[in-house]
């Protein structure tokens, strides 16, 4: 039953663990245990973002200014506060209509 699933996921490495289980006749979690157990990954391709033709000169001054801070000060890096958009807009439109039109 394992073989049939890897072989269904090297066949299709964009279809999901249901359609997985449904097809070969077993759980969706059976399916995820398998794929695990032989180190496979299922992935759904997205673009996120899209490319401008002003990207490259606008990274590079980037890097050019961090450059600079970091001669500037070495501890700069240390106030960066990395964040996670998703999530960030995931909680802001789980907020109450009120609250995100007082917030806006």
């Amino acid at each position: 039953m394992a073989a049939a699933v890897i072989a269904a996921a090297l066949l299709d490495p964009h279809t999901t663990t249901r359609k997985l289980g449904l097809d070969s006749g077993i759980s969706q979690m059976s399916v995820v245990k398998i794929l695990k157990q032989n180190n496979f990954h299922l992935y759904k391709m997205q673009i996120l973002h899209m490319l401008n033709d002003d990207d490259a000169d606008r990274r590079s001054d980037f890097c050019e200014w961090a450059r600079d801070m970091c001669h500037k000060n070495p501890e700069w890096t240390r106030c960066i506060i990395f964040g996670d958009e998703c999530l960030s807009s995931l909680k802001w439109k789980s907020q109450p209509a009120e609250f995100q039109a007082s917030n806006k």
